[in-house]
């Protein structure tokens, strides 16, 4: 939206030149370059028009090193972006949009190359704290959650993440990371908290990963944060919270390993439902876990349920169980 907007700035600009003190000429020829496709070429021609025409204290100077940084960014040229990036910082007319794509940017930039980890992970900030605070953006809070909250806070997890026996440091990633995910529900996001958790995890921290998981599943529901969430909290002792999430884990996409899960959790308290679930996971023909289910599924139909069945009553219902897990599972 920005570049759009840009664009159709520049070209009105044309018949405004000898107002601005710029030379038609000159701002013709930046239109071309402006509406370049080809990053490439765009870099080169922008690089070829600062040499030609220098840094003049005017708006088109400022829009040129915002361009310079922006296309050297898109290149993974992040020496120069960074060069040209700290440039554009110096113009006091930058706008709040401009501003948070060059903050983003240079951020990235100085992470990626590991020239000034502490700058980047400050840059980051600056664009958390400016974007929370900006009214003046032509976008809806979600989409400038999405564009710049969301990842300047991956960045500050990343740079968090890399200080692998800093269980502090990983306790806070683990909430940005959550952070991330409550705005943009990203799977991008979500691969930084189940990465995140684990180690938190590891250091002893079960209780705060669980409240974060939760937090993570509240804003968007997926599979593996309820399945891990049962596994946290039937490691914990807590059958009531392991079974609901497991259930809404199995809810959003079946598999065997929930199923049979499922089964072992809820065998004590809900026989005819362990049933099913196991079922379900002996269907699925899985090498690691359908063995084990047909065996536990078996035990729990022919020697508890239908113990006092005949053998034609039993066979007949083991044979409907089989049936409505193969409906159920698609196979």
């Amino acid at each position: 939206m920005k570049r759009a907007v840009m664009t159709i700035v520049m070209v009105s600009l044309v018949g405004l030149g000898p107002l601005f003190g710029i030379s038609k000429a000159k701002l013709v020829q930046w239109n071309g370059i402006i509406t370049e496709k080809d990053p490439g070429v765009k870099l080169q021609k922008l690089e070829e028009f600062q040499k030609e025409y220098g840094d003049d204290k005017d708006t088109l100077t400022m829009r040129l090193y915002t361009n310079l940084t922006d296309t050297a960014y898109k290149l993974t040229q992040y020496d120069k972006a960074i060069q040209y990036g700290e440039k554009s910082l110096t113009f006091k007319e930058l706008d709040t949009a401009d501003k948070l794509q060059i903050f983003l940017e240079l951020s990235n930039a100085y992470y990626v190359t590991k020239q000034d980890i502490e700058k980047a992970f400050n840059l980051a900030g600056s664009v958390i704290d400016l974007a929370k605070a900006s009214t003046d953006l032509p976008m809806q809070p979600d989409i400038k959650n999405a564009l710049y909250v969301a990842p300047s806070l991956r960045i500050q997890v990343k740079i968090l993440y890399a200080k692998e026996k800093d269980a502090a440091a990983a306790k806070l990633a683990l909430d940005k990371a959550v952070e991330a995910y409550t705005l943009d529900k990203s799977d991008t996001s979500l691969k930084l908290i189940l990465a995140v958790g684990n180690r938190v995890h590891a250091a002893g921290n079960a209780d705060e990963v669980c409240a974060q998981y939760e937090r993570a599943f509240a804003a968007r529901a997926d599979d593996d944060l309820a399945r891990l969430l049962g596994v946290l909290y039937s490691k914990k002792g807590n059958n009531e919270k392991a079974i609901e999430y497991m259930k809404a884990s199995y809810k959003i996409k079946k598999s065997a390993e929930v199923g049979y899960n499922l089964g072992i959790l809820l065998n004590k308290t809900d026989l005819d439902a362990a049933i099913g679930y196991l079922a379900d996971a002996f269907v699925f023909n899985d090498p690691k876990l359908s063995a084990k289910a047909e065996e536990l599924l078996k035990h729990l139909y022919f020697n508890v349920k239908a113990k006092d069945m005949i053998p034609e009553e039993q066979d007949k219902g083991y044979a409907e169980i089989l049936a409505g897990a193969h409906t159920r599972v698609g196979k």
